[in-house]
């Protein structure tokens, strides 16, 4: 069973991620974008600046029972929640990832 209290707990833990860490990078704009949706993280950062390794290292040093995973988007495209998120030259298009289930 799990505590009521979980939910709670790792948001706090998120936000002291984003207090302590992220926020330097965006000050020094290593990272262009940074958004979260409960547990899901999508960042844009220029890869001229920083290097994705360099980000995700930093973000799994804060806590040893913490790890997070890195989804690169390949053919500038990634799939983030229920979206199909594409970097053009100028801009970024967005469409709705669809899943489909077939139960026989």
């Amino acid at each position: 069973m799990v505590s009521p209290l979980s939910g709670n707990l790792a948001e706090l833990c998120i936000q002291k991620l984003e207090n302590d860490h992220i926020i330097q990078y965006l000050d020094i704009n290593e990272i262009s974008n940074y958004e979260r949706y409960i547990d899901d993280i999508i960042i844009i950062y220029n890869k001229d600046r920083i290097k994705e390794e360099k980000i995700l290292h930093a973000m799994n040093d804060v806590d040893g029972n913490l790890t997070f995973k890195l989804t690169s988007g390949n053919n500038k495209t990634i799939n983030f929640l229920d979206l199909i998120i594409c970097r053009k030259q100028t801009n970024m298009e967005l469409g709705i990832y669809i899943y489909i289930y077939i139960y026989i």
